[in-house]
């Protein structure tokens, strides 16, 4: 190729303007074989119209001189080369002369391809190990679980008495309800209370049954994700809904997935012995009505039973369950023994008060375990992850189907959507591996059990606070899973430490009570009844110091100084919530904050709960009447 490109600017002015590339070929009235060749190389230069211009009027110079040296169209079209390359080479000659601001965008842009590119790469790799990869549901939690379960001798397991009762559970009808809104704290003077009483004439074979299951050591229920057809017959029928066809009491094996996801597991058995319970604390109530103590102490020991063995599981829920059953039966005792002491032999209130203690274990026997929830995250993550062979993996597609179920509520895995596909593959690759996830959420729950082992008024919020709430956003990217799937563990653990506190206070009004009856009258202050009627006094879980105690009208009272930490002489806070606000467990600091605005506010403006009072133990304040603790 014979030329020499000079890339010389050449600006050809027409009317005014600037000529477009084909005005000044036509101009230099070049042969037409020439004039073709320049248009086309012209325009495959894909350069600025200006540039294309002067590239016309140079190329139409080079022809024009070659032309008046006696050169033919064809010889100087065959010299000069194939128009594609020529256009190439004019086009990457004039570029390279353009100003740096040109330069330097085109560095970026190339930058910013190549970067591209990688990401693309990078990101298909991701797409594909996401796509082609799935969970290996290799060991079946729930079977491991239910093994120690079903390792327990039967004779000494409950539920499947009780189990076995339901189908002839007599329901109290739907259009009674209304009548029984305070059941089971109903009197004689209520409506519902003739309908509560057939309700147990219809119960009572039953009752006695329950009574003598409810001091078997264990319950033996078996944790599934399949519908009990018996359970669910009781819970419709309790519903006023159509009962489901019963199978018989005594069969088991009633369908289930070969291995159910932990997530979809089904608790009835909790909610039909609260109903239970409920029922036995209005037959305690009956029976102190008509002044049968021996009932009415078998009915309060069976609740106490049922709340044992509702926890026997180690299930959060379960727990928390189990604490509000055995809560009921202590707002039982607690309330007779305030209204009616007469009601109790001394044999009677020893026994109760030998039943309650025996509840005592290695710290707080009330305190909530973790080992299910141990158990339900890894076999969420089984779930979710794939499984390397070595106890790593990543997130996959089916998993994230299912972890947006989750965050959706739900239990069962979502169809496949763009976030699956596209936004899926992303979310693996930020997140931990299976293995760097289930180690953290395993040394969290490590944490959380070494801190709420201590006695409440020990704790240190401010690091479960820190272990929970991480301040960066990418932390909580990569650890999503464990953040959404944390159960609320330091809520649950407070739960269990008030339903010490108020064990603790029916223990010692028994005491009193039993001190009163020996000595004449009630004792000047806690210590008297240390070591014969109690060991020591109980410790207020706010302050770690003993329970205050006060004679009101010759009556005691039994009191925390509540979360204000302020000693108001067993007066609890205003308000039909204020005994119950004083019993919520926060810490100092927050609490004196609270009290500050409380102070600050003129009354009837601060939309709070008024906490500036004491948590009354014993006895409760009729106001603060709960029937489900």
């Amino acid at each position: 190729m014979r030329i020499l490109w000079q890339g010389v600017r050449t600006q050809v002015v027409f009317g005014g303007g600037t000529r477009i590339p084909a005005e000044i070929i036509a101009a230099a009235k070049l042969p037409e074989p020439v004039a073709t060749a320049i248009g086309v190389i012209v325009e495959q230069t894909k350069l600025r119209r200006a540039e294309r211009c002067d590239v016309a009027a140079e190329l139409c110079s080079h022809f024009a001189v070659g032309l008046s040296e006696g050169g033919t169209a064809e010889q100087l079209l065959a010299d000069f080369g194939e128009p594609r390359m020529a256009a190439k080479l004019i086009s990457r000659a004039v570029r390279r002369k353009r100003g740096w601001l040109y330069h330097t965008r085109r560095r970026a842009v190339q930058a910013a391809g190549a970067v591209l590119v990688v990401l693309l790469v990078f990101y298909s790799v991701l797409f594909l190990r996401f796509h082609l990869n799935k969970p290996n549901i290799a060991r079946n939690y729930l079977a491991e679980y239910n093994a120690r379960i079903a390792a327990m001798p039967k004779a000494e397991t409950a539920w499947p008495i009780y189990r076995s009762l339901l189908p002839g559970w007599s329901q109290i009808a739907i259009k009674e309800h209304e009548s029984l809104g305070r059941f089971p704290l109903l009197t004689p003077k209520d409506e519902g209370w003739p309908i509560a009483i057939e309700h147990l004439r219809r119960n009572a074979d039953a009752l006695v049954t329950i009574r003598r299951a409810a001091q078997l050591p264990g319950l033996g229920m078996s944790l599934s994700a399949s519908d009990d057809p018996v359970c669910a017959a009781f819970i419709n029928s309790a519903s006023g809904l159509a009962t489901t066809e019963a199978m018989p009491a005594g069969r088991e094996d009633f369908a289930a997935p070969e291995n159910p996801a932990l997530i979809n597991v089904l608790l009835p058995g909790a909610g039909i012995l609260r109903t239970i319970s409920r029922t036995l604390a209005f037959d305690a109530r009956a029976a102190a009505e008509a002044g049968d103590g021996q009932r009415f102490v078998d009915d309060v020991v069976a609740i106490i039973g049922i709340g044992r063995q509702v926890r026997e599981p180690r299930v959060i829920v379960l727990d928390l369950v189990g604490q509000a059953i055995t809560s009921l039966g202590l707002s039982v005792i607690g309330e007779q023994l305030a209204d009616r002491p007469e009601l109790f032999t001394e044999a009677q209130l020893a026994f109760l008060s030998h039943t309650l203690a025996g509840q005592s274990g290695d710290g707080n026997p009330y305190a909530v375990r973790f080992d299910f929830e141990r158990k339900w995250f890894d076999d969420a993550m089984q779930r979710l992850f794939s499984d390397n062979g070595s106890g790593d993996g990543i997130l996959v597609a089916d998993g994230f189907k299912l972890f947006e179920s989750l965050q959706m509520g739900t239990d069962h895995p979502q169809e496949s959507t763009l976030a699956t596909t596209f936004a899926g593959p992303a979310a693996a690759g930020v997140m931990a591996g299976r293995r760097e996830m289930t180690e953290r959420y395993h040394s969290m729950i490590d944490q959380m059990e070494r801190v709420i082992r201590q006695p409440l008024w020990e704790r240190d919020d401010k690091r479960l606070d820190a272990m929970l709430e991480e301040t960066s956003a990418l932390a909580r990217l990569r650890y999503m899973p464990i953040f959404i799937m944390m159960p609320a563990l330091q809520r649950a653990s407070i739960v269990g430490e008030r339903t010490l506190q108020l064990r603790d206070a029916i223990l010692t009004a028994i005491a009193l009570e039993l001190h009163r009856r020996r000595a004449g009258e009630y004792p000047a202050s806690l210590s008297e009844l240390t070591p014969k009627l109690l060991p020591t006094p109980p410790l207020d879980r706010f302050t770690g110091q003993p329970i205050r105690y006060v004679l009101k009208n010759g009556k005691p009272v039994l009191y925390s100084i509540g979360v204000d930490r302020t000693d108001g002489g067993g007066v609890p806070p205003p308000g039909t919530s204020g005994n119950l606000a004083a019993g919520e467990w926060m810490s100092a600091e927050r609490a004196a904050q609270r009290v500050s605005e409380l102070n600050a506010a003129a009354r009837g403006i601060l939309n709070s709960v008024d906490i500036r009072g004491d948590w009354v133990l014993w006895p409760e304040p009729k106001a603060e009447a709960n029937t489900d603790k």
